[in-house]
This record gives C-alpha cells, sequence and structure tokens, in this order.
C-alpha cells in the first residue's frame, strides 16, 4: 500500500542490496516486458550453503508446489498488484502469532489472477 514507482521488492531489514543486483532486477523487467513478478536467489556469502534448495533452472510459477519463495526473493511490477487489489498481508509471518504464510497468500492471489510470475537463477541480494 505504501510502495511507489514501478518495481518494487519485499526487503528486510537484514538483507543488503548492492547497486549491481538492483540492475539485475531491472534488467530483468526490461528484457521481459510480460513478467508481473520476478523471484530471485538469496546469496547467503562465500562458503556458506544455499539459503534453500532453489530450482536449477528458470521456471515459471503457476504453484508454490514449484517453488516456494521467500519474501525477501520476491519483486514485481506494482501496476498489476495495484490493478488486481492483491496485498502482501504482514499479519503473517516471523514476527506475529501465524509464523509463516505470507508469501504463500501472496503468491496464492497472483496465480489465481493471471499474473505470469518467474523465478531466475540470479542472486539479488545478500543476507548478513
Amino acid at each position: 500500500m505504501h510502495a511507489s514507482g514501478d518495481i518494487a521488492v519485499i526487503a528486510d531489514d537484514d538483507v543488503e542490496y548492492s547497486k549491481k543486483y538492483f540492475n539485475r532486477i531491472v534488467e530483468k523487467y526490461e528484457s521481459n516486458p510480460d513478467i508481473d513478478i520476478a523471484c530471485f536467489k538469496i546469496n547467503t556469502g562465500e562458503g556458506n550453503p544455499e539459503y534453500k534448495n532453489y530450482p536449477n533452472k528458470e521456471i515459471v510459477i503457476n504453484s508454490i508446489k514449484e517453488h516456494s519463495p521467500s519474501s525477501i526473493e520476491i519483486t514485481f511490477r506494482l501496476k498489476p498488484i495495484i490493478e488486481k487489489g492483491i496485498l502482501f498481508d504482514e499479519r503473517f509471518g516471523l514476527g506475529t502469532r501465524l509464523k509463516g504464510g505470507e508469501e504463500g497468500l501472496f503468491f496464492h492471489d497472483c496465480i489465481q489472477n493471471n499474473l505470469k510470475i518467474i523465478f531466475y537463477i540470479l542472486y539479488i541480494e545478500h543476507v548478513f
């Protein structure tokens, strides 16, 4: 509700972004004008295991069963989200009584509204 601009990133206070990572995000949206949501990988630093078991190739997400992104992996074009009345419900997830589910609810609403979601095998942020 408080976002502005063309592309939004669901960020957290323990995540660090660099200009290089923002450029990757913008590049993907500019080269793929039909995508509404782009998900990426989280970089946990050299020598550390991957944040999660990521798909090994770019995929279209039509179901959470295919890939369940974490909030900080999610970027989206703001216009279709607003037009469809979709919200990222912060009443769910860490720091609440309901310890998860906000990403699943968001993706369920996006899929139900026929928004195109792509997972890219690129890093966009660093968790410290």
